[in-house]
């Protein structure tokens, strides 16, 4: 699988609504602890048709681990990603 995310969908991320990049927590499900990070993209999709007034159907992606190992995967992921964005072919002029 293979997720395209375009320029246009990048926000800033923190808006009237909260950060935009979160960290998930969830219950045990089929034995295991899950968490993930989840990173909102484009605009906010909020309806208000459940209990608390808020759904939020913003596209985004999470990324989902539930051990130490593949959290330590997805950080190593994450920092190679910043590392390249940092080097300096990536910063010159793209138009």
């Amino acid at each position: 699988m293979r997720v395209n995310v375009y320029a246009e969908e990048l926000r800033e991320i923190t808006d009237e609504y909260g950060d935009r990049v979160t960290l998930i927590r969830e219950p045990v499900v089929q034995g295991f602890k899950h968490a993930a990070v989840q990173i909102l993209l484009g605009n906010r999709v909020i309806h208000s048709n459940n209990a608390d007034g808020k759904d939020d159907d913003t596209p985004g992606i999470k990324f989902w681990y539930s051990s130490e190992y593949e959290r330590n995967l997805l950080v190593n992921i994450l920092k190679k990603a910043l590392e390249e964005l940092d080097r300096p072919e990536a910063k010159s002029e793209l138009a």
